[in-house]
């Protein structure tokens, strides 16, 4: 009687086994799926219907929605290439440079073409009284780039220069 009994249970076990592990295979499952789910969601790759957008997503709206767009270009005047000895100890360096001026009206050309010879002196002068290691620096250029614009604006009258774009900048 008692391998009887043994045999029953045995026979039982398969199946009370299968039952148990569909238990728990099947909610594992489902919350695998909607662990992944919330996960996509958090990562912006599923949206959620109702679901505000995130702090980071509003201020970047609000960002791109209060730029200003960029004011429309001046009138562009091309310069000259300008060729100077720059002032080393040994005077073997020399600086080519070609710039264009950003004007702030087109009424400013004429007087820019009278002036010329005033404004080109300036120039010369003060890109021969730098050095190599002046320069040579983002820095220095930026430097360089903003005494123009008030050297070059203290000859002009009826405009001003808003900014210089250098085109070439080659020292030696």
């Amino acid at each position: 009687m008692a391998d009887e009994e043994v045999k029953e249970q045995n026979s039982a076990s398969p199946e009370k086994k299968k039952g148990k592990a569909k238990l728990i295979i099947i909610p594992a499952v489902l919350l695998l799926l909607m662990g992944g789910a919330a996960g996509g969601a958090k990562m912006g790759l599923l949206p959620i219907p109702g679901l505000a957008p995130k702090k980071g997503e509003q201020e970047r709206e609000q960002q791109a929605a209060s730029k200003k767009p960029e004011p429309a270009m001046g009138v562009i005047y091309p310069m000259k290439p300008f060729i100077v000895n720059l002032a080393d100890e040994s005077g073997d360096r020399y600086l080519k440079v070609k710039f264009e001026l950003e004007l702030d009206s087109k009424e400013l050309v004429p007087e820019i073409e009278q002036r010329m010879p005033q404004l080109t002196d300036a120039v010369i002068m003060l890109l021969s009284s730098r050095s190599y290691k002046d320069l040579a620096s983002y820095e220095g250029k930026d430097r360089v780039r903003n005494e123009l614009i008030l050297r070059l604006n203290s000859f002009l009258v009826t405009g001003s220069i808003k900014r210089i774009f250098f085109t070439e900048f080659v020292m030696q």
